[in-house]
């Protein structure tokens, strides 16, 4: 199995969000209330997919997040939107920012392998969407900018000496070279 926790980033619809937040919570055995609680929460699924032999973080995303942030403002930002509020752009950045960061440092404490593919927008076909649910296939190559957020998001990982083995990969080629110079840019020549 891989780890795959792209649900619990997914904070633009509130009540489908606060409705995975209970079905988590209710896997980990807690109560999901603060942001503190959500990775406490993943860090015990973390640990029983690695006791099912998973090694192996699997992150889809659109892009990646280097926003910088502090711990109050997405502890603030995880409560709006258990409110029920909608957020806006920015702090939708800033908490996917946080939440990649702890992930990847989970996944480096727990000696596993990270996965990034990035450079997909999902869910294009309404009628399809409607009919199977999300993602049914109905994806697309998305054209975003990877490096700033992207070298941004590994330095500080490789800084807090926290940058677990890594798999890049975009489906957008006109991002290969992107992908590869940041790669190179964290190799420290201990992993072909």
């Amino acid at each position: 199995p891989a780890w795959r926790p792209d649900k619990a980033m997914a904070l633009e619809n509130p009540a489908a969000y606060r409705e995975y937040m209970e079905t988590l919570g209710g896997a980990a055995g807690m109560e999901i209330r603060t942001y503190r609680d959500l990775c406490e929460a993943l860090g015990r699924r973390h640990d029983f997919f690695a006791a099912n032999g998973c090694r192996l973080s699997d992150h889809g995303l659109a892009c990646f997040y280097g926003t910088g942030y502090t711990d109050s403002e997405i502890e603030g930002i995880f409560a709006k939107v258990m409110a029920g509020r909608t957020v806006n752009g920015e702090e939708i950045a800033k908490f996917r920012s946080a939440f990649l960061h702890d992930q990847a440092v989970m996944d480096a404490e727990s000696g596993w392998v990270q996965q990034y593919h990035v450079g997909v927008i999902r869910n294009n076909n309404t009628r399809m969407f409607d009919l199977v649910g999300p993602d049914a296939g109905c994806d697309s190559v998305l054209d975003c900018a990877l490096a700033e957020d992207g070298n941004r998001f590994f330095d500080r990982l490789a800084s807090e000496e926290k940058l677990a083995k890594t798999i890049l990969y975009c489906l957008n080629p006109k991002d290969n070279a992107v992908m590869m110079t940041m790669a190179y840019n964290f190799n420290d020549g201990t992993v072909p």
